[in-house]
């Protein structure tokens, strides 16, 4: 299985917005980092748990891109 990390750096790269919605699912479902910590952690700079690794795997599944633009959950 692709390490998380490097899935959510793909989507960002597609579109700058996926940050954000990214670290919201990750927040709601669990994870402690602040904005421009997840942002270090998902670029590699800055290291986290294995389970914040489950938790923004969680986040990419429930912001991957399904036809609807980045930022629009509905």
């Amino acid at each position: 299985m692709e390490d998380p990390r490097l899935t959510a750096r793909r989507l960002i790269e597609q579109d700058a917005r996926y940050l954000r919605d990214l670290w919201l699912s990750y927040w709601s479902n669990g994870g402690e980092a602040q904005l421009l910590e997840f942002e270090s952690y998902v670029h590699g700079v800055y290291e986290r748990s294995e389970s914040d690794l489950k938790i923004l795997s969680w986040a990419i599944h429930d912001v991957q891109p399904s036809g609807r633009p980045p930022g629009r959950r509905y």
